[in-house]
Order: C-alpha cells, then sequence, then structure tokens
C-alpha cells in the first residue's frame, strides 16, 4: 500500500517544475510523503479500520470479561488489566471516528 523505497526515489527525483505532469497518483503519493509521521497515520487508520470490522467477532468474549469482572467481588489482576486495555483501545478508536 505504501510507496516502495526505489518509488519514493523517484518522487523525490522530480523536479519542481515537473510536478505539474505528474498524473493524479504520483501527485497523491508525493503530497503523502511529505506529511509528517505518514507511514504512523496509515497505520493508525488501518488499525482503525481493523478493529472496527473484528469487534463483532470479539463481542462475545469482551462480554464473558466483564461478565467475570462484575460478578466476583475478589480482584482479579489481569482481567483487570485486560478490561483497561479493552476501554484504552475502544475510545482511542471512538475518539479517531
Amino acid at each position: 500500500m505504501l510507496p516502495s523505497s526505489d518509488e519514493l526515489d523517484m518522487l523525490s527525483s522530480v523536479k519542481e517544475e515537473e510536478r505539474g505532469r505528474l498524473g493524479p497518483p504520483e501527485t497523491f503519493l508525493l503530497c503523502l510523503v511529505q506529511l509528517p509521521g505518514y507511514t504512523l497515520r496509515i497505520d493508525a487508520l488501518l488499525l482503525k479500520e481493523h478493529f472496527r470490522s473484528s469487534l463483532p467477532a470479539i463481542q462475545s468474549s469482551i462480554d464473558a470479561i466483564l461478565q467475570a469482572i462484575h460478578s466476583k467481588p475478589v480482584v482479579n489482576k489481569s482481567l483487570w488489566e485486560m478490561y483497561g486495555c479493552y476501554k484504552q483501545t475502544s475510545t482511542y478508536v471512538l475518539v479517531l471516528s
């Protein structure tokens, strides 16, 4: 999905006055790679989409964990840690929406 190092080299070698002759895909890639942290941004978008699509598949497991946490008065540290990870991830994904 991301441009290879060879493609990046080719794009960066295009002179400013010749950039108007680039096609829309090349122009888009040239603009994209100039964004600070563009790979991290794309990875975050992919994670967000993957999380949304996989949430229905893991919802029953999440419900079971939540039920176990709230039904037992005994503090189970690993369950609370897992619940905390779930809350942080879901909050992060909702904020990005």
